[in-house]
């Protein structure tokens, strides 16, 4: 069984979730990758790889669609017909998707997509992008979501629905050794792509709180738009609105001592398998998909849309060092169970 399998994307955590099960599948034989050619994450290697022409805008979106994408189409639907290509793997949504999975049904071939959040969060609702993502679903032979949180939402458009978790996001050069504190004042960060359901203005009425003799730094990271928020009246914040390459981020993380993620919803973050790759203390809203990938060994709970909560729960970590240390060893020791060889091997399962 041939397996075709699309990362059409071109940066941040699905693409860089795809190429840690690419990284892994290239291993068997029967898997062909197709990435974007204007991916900017590090491509992973494999002989079977293959990059294609995709877009990297709204005009170029228009123009690859009409021109570009008919050549693609025509190439595998005469792969179908010599019947190179059984299965068709998506890791995430992408939408070129819908126009390979109508190809694959028409044949009634096998299509297994990975989805990640099941309904979009606050600040990205898209009618059009959402229906398009049930769509998908819907058509999938197989869907595999990464929490229970997100197969509840999903279990009226596919029954055939596998669980498996978000793998180690991690980078050559991240230090994901157990972290031991030695002093009083901490660096804390806020990371990752900036929208309203990420809780910034949670963090930020929190951080104006937050008496200055318990930290060094506070390092708002991401890119987004951030017009609408209220950065005054914080001692030694930095903000750094883009996306990232791959050293800054390494940078970020290791210079900081507490990853915050006080968001308003949440079906699982690609940003916590970073903090636990880098073994990292978090404090994280108590919402179900957050609860699913750390247990209370593991990150601090602050309560959902109560900066008081997230203020109190810093200083309780900042001063509490045994509590800290046990924090960052319990993470370090969870990272083996989130390895993406054991992952991709059961995604494997499933498209074979």
């Amino acid at each position: 069984m041939k397996v075709l399998s699309l990362s059409l994307g071109r940066r941040g955590g699905c693409v860089q979730y795809s190429y840690g099960i690419f990284n892994e599948l290239k291993s068997y034989s029967n898997y062909e990758f197709w990435i974007s050619k204007y991916s900017e994450e590090i491509k992973p290697s494999s002989i079977n790889l293959k990059e294609i022409i995709t877009f990297k805008s709204k005009y170029t979106f228009v123009l690859s669609t009409l021109f570009i994408l008919p050549f693609y189409l025509i190439k595998v639907f005469f792969y179908l017909i010599t019947n190179k290509y059984t299965v068709l793997y998506l890791p995430y949504f992408h939408v070129w998707n819908i126009f390979f999975i109508l190809l694959f049904k028409l044949f009634k071939k096998k299509v297994v997509i990975t989805e990640h959040d099941g309904t979009l969060h606050s600040g990205e609702e898209s009618y059009f992008e959402q229906l398009l993502r049930n769509i998908n679903v819907s058509l999938a032979s197989e869907a595999i979501v990464l929490s229970q949180n997100v197969k509840n939402i999903l279990i009226n458009v596919n029954k055939k629905i596998h669980i498996i978790p978000h793998g180690l996001i991690s980078f050559e050069g991240l230090n994901t050794k157990k972290r031991i504190v030695h002093k009083k004042k901490l660096n804390i960060l806020f990371f990752g792509r900036i929208n309203k359901y990420k809780g910034l203005n949670i963090f930020l009425d929190a951080m104006r709180r937050l008496p200055d003799n318990l930290y060094d730094n506070i390092n708002i990271v991401g890119g987004g738009d951030i017009s609408t928020y209220d950065f005054t009246g914080i001692t030694n914040l930095h903000v750094n609105n883009k996306f990232l390459e791959q050293d800054e981020i390494i940078k970020y993380f290791n210079e900081s001592d507490i990853l915050v993620l006080p968001y308003l919803e949440a079906s699982q973050s690609g940003v916590i398998t970073l903090g636990i790759a880098s073994s990292i203390p978090m404090i994280c809203s108590k919402l179900d998909g957050f609860e699913e990938q750390l247990n209370s060994d593991e990150a601090i709970f602050c309560e959902v849309n109560d900066f008081l909560s997230l203020k109190d729960e810093l200083i309780m970590l900042i001063k509490n060092t045994d509590k800290y240390n046990k924090l960052s060893e319990s993470l370090f020791n969870k990272q083996k169970t989130l390895d993406w060889c054991t992952i991709s091997n059961q995604i494997h399962n499933i498209c074979n």
